[in-house]
């Protein structure tokens, strides 16, 4: 399952699926800004953590989230996040013999690793995706033309 909409017809999304805007609102607002200045932040500012390094590295910094490519291709990131919150649900490891528990996160590069880690750590597996942030993403899309 990677989208669906719940009983109020909101739309809910895995985190792992995230991306582009919606990895980027949500990253935002595990970052502590509310609703309107994180959408100010992506429709005027055009913010962008999960692919902006300006924007993601000073987060990856002040959560100290650690990235690395993953063997034997390097293709792929994993990003490894210690937990500040018990709401995550994918966590290493699972009885906590090794340490502290922390948050994994792949994905196809680093920023998008670190940023989806980090919304696992504070808003859990699943996440609401407000409807102006559908509206905005459809937008974004839609001015991008086909691929």
């Amino acid at each position: 399952m990677q989208a669906y909409k719940d009983a109020n017809g909101d739309l809910i999304m895995d985190t792992a699926a995230l991306e582009g805007r919606m990895l980027d609102y949500w990253a935002m607002r595990v970052c502590g800004h509310d609703h309107e200045k994180t959408m100010a932040m992506l429709v005027d500012e055009g913010e962008a953590p999960s692919t902006n390094w300006d924007y993601g590295g000073p987060i990856i910094h002040v959560h100290r989230i650690a990235i690395s490519p993953i063997p034997p291709t390097m293709e792929k990131w994993v990003a490894c996040w210690i937990r500040p919150a018990p709401s995550s649900l994918i966590v290493m490891p699972p009885n906590g013999s090794a340490g502290p528990p922390r948050v994994v996160a792949n994905a196809d590069t680093p920023l998008r690793a670190a940023m989806v880690a980090l919304v696992f750590g504070y808003a859990g597996d699943r996440v609401a995706v407000p409807p102006d942030v559908q509206a905005l993403v459809t937008r974004t899309a839609a001015c991008a033309g086909p691929q």
